[in-house]
């Protein structure tokens, strides 16, 4: 919702929705209705992980409306007008320039987080989820395969499978118990972000490499020219049931 409001919404928005809660009549409870009405599709959106902002666009004459409240609230209370429009103008120019600037830093990042997802599909068989980058695994690896998408037939419905497992290493409080039962599940490598994926196991991975004897660093994404860094390791289960045997 936030990307939404901003640029031009969100300096007028939240004051006139205060300034139309206030009013509590006829015309305030319909605009509420409507709204409310208007949104059910992005909740069922959002609900299905569906997180697109194009499903709140309905909700713009809404917005629309609110915004408005709050210039004609404000050309009420200053008699400068012109002022005033120059202000509001400058206002919602500035916050547009910033707004596409850092859309710019978001674009780059989500580009080369689908490049560097195109490289681990082409070593990894099974990976953990390093949330929020690991949604362009499966993407990538259509991509890789494309135009050979296999089919199933016609008669049954389409439910496309995956090469690359994605585990998710959440419910796990350590390494050694996330590799171990995972291991049957298909996991082979780690990937791991500059912020451990914020899992404390996979953070000190990334950290301290050298502790883990077992872990052998197959990628880093440094060294193919990307800013955003991400590595993978992959798992060598002889020299792991060897380490901790020794534990």
């Amino acid at each position: 919702m936030g990307w939404v409001l901003i640029p031009t919404f969100l300096i007028f928005v939240p004051l006139g929705f205060f300034i139309i809660i206030k009013k509590r009549d006829f015309k305030t409870v319909t605009i509420f209705l409507f709204g409310i009405v208007m949104l059910i599709p992005a909740l069922y959106a959002y609900g299905k992980d569906i997180e697109e902002t194009r499903y709140l666009y309905m909700i713009f004459p809404i917005l629309c409306i609110l915004a408005s409240l709050t210039v004609e609230k404000i050309s009420k209370k200053f008699k400068k007008e012109n002022l005033i429009f120059i202000i509001i103008i400058s206002a919602i120019i500035f916050s547009s320039v910033m707004f596409v600037d850092s859309k710019k830093m978001d674009y780059e990042h989500e580009r080369e987080s689908y490049l560097i997802a195109k490289d681990i599909t082409n070593i990894a068989g099974g990976i953990n989820h390093y949330s929020p980058d690991s949604k362009y695994i499966h993407i990538a690896e259509i991509s890789n395969k494309w135009p050979v998408i296999p089919l199933p037939p016609k008669e049954e419905n389409y439910n496309q499978l995956f090469d690359i497992k994605k585990i998710s290493p959440e419910k796990y409080s350590s390494l050694n118990d996330y590799i171990k039962n995972s291991k049957e599940k298909g996991l082979t490598h780690l990937v791991i972000n500059s912020e451990g994926n914020n899992v404390k196991f996979l953070e000190d991975v990334f950290l301290h490499e050298e502790k883990h004897p077992y872990l052998i660093k197959e990628y880093d994404s440094l060294d193919h020219g990307f800013n955003f860094q991400i590595e993978m390791y992959k798992i060598d289960y002889i020299k792991f049931e060897d380490f901790y045997k020794k534990d």
